[in-house]
């Protein structure tokens, strides 16, 4: 696990000095099977921290509607990293058929993108990992729209989490 909070936090460090655009960034990842995807994080221009969102496709892969939904995020202020789940495992569609990569071994994708995300603001390894686990495993918890948590939810999520420790 250090090992990759180490590779995620190398990472991360490349995010800080961006200026508003789009910086490419590989995104390492270890479930199903260790792999190295890809990102574009759109960053608005000026001074942060920026809210952020995270956007995955759908199972045919990455398309056009991921670029222009992030390049509105940023326009609207929002820091919004597109990440590409297939082709760093050699995957090009899962319709029908998602065994090659179910939504439950997405959530990895989810932690190491939230990791690299909530490191670049808030720049604490720890507690980027905190709260990327929170967001991997929310994002497991419902179907659909249901999953996706709020800021709210990551919060109460990250209150019980401290709690517990």
């Amino acid at each position: 696990m250090s090992r990759l909070l180490t590779l995620l936090a190398a990472t991360a460090l490349s995010l800080a000095g961006c200026a508003g655009g789009v910086v490419a960034h590989s995104v390492p990842v270890t479930t199903p099977r260790p792999a190295v995807l890809s990102g574009d994080l759109y960053r608005p221009g000026g001074a942060g921290p920026f809210p952020a969102v995270i956007l995955l496709h759908g199972c045919s892969g990455p398309a056009a509607n991921g670029t222009a939904w992030a390049h509105w995020l940023q326009a609207e202020g929002y820091a919004a990293l597109t990440l590409d789940s297939f082709a760093g495992r050699q995957l090009t569609r899962l319709c029908g058929d998602s065994s090659a990569l179910t939504g439950a071994a997405r959530s990895g994708d989810v932690f190491a993108a939230a990791f690299l995300v909530h490191y670049h603001l808030e720049g604490d390894p720890w507690e980027a990992a905190a709260a990327a686990t929170c967001a991997a495993s929310l994002s497991v918890e419902g179907e659909g729209w249901s999953a996706v948590p709020g800021r709210a939810a990551l919060d109460a999520a990250l209150a019980r989490y401290r709690g517990a420790r």
